[in-house]
């Protein structure tokens, strides 16, 4: 799931996490710049059934390889994570 700003993507992923209490084993893994890239690359190694992140620490996680998006079956994000990933698109197709 994309998130706009890391205290969205905080408020996400505890309400996820309070939501999946209910069922076992579940593996959620927040995202976000200001948190240690390090930290997040080895919770990664652990194959998180959900990630919550914003663009900017996804990419970063993209281009260093240690995230792929090949297993993905869903993405969800907010109207303003669409609208900003759209406004950063356009000059690219042109």
């Amino acid at each position: 799931m994309l998130c706009p700003t890391r205290e969205l993507a905080d408020q996400v992923a505890g309400e996820l996490r309070r939501l999946a209490r209910f069922m076992a084993n579940i593996k959620i893994l927040t995202l976000c710049g200001g948190q240690p890239f390090g930290a997040q690359r080895d919770s990664l190694q652990h194959a998180p059934h959900i990630i919550v992140a914003t663009p900017g620490r996804l990419l970063d996680h993209l281009q260093k390889g240690t995230v792929s998006l090949d297993a993905l079956q869903t993405l969800v994000m907010t109207k303003r994570t669409a609208c900003w990933i759209w406004a950063l698109a356009m000059p690219l197709m042109k």
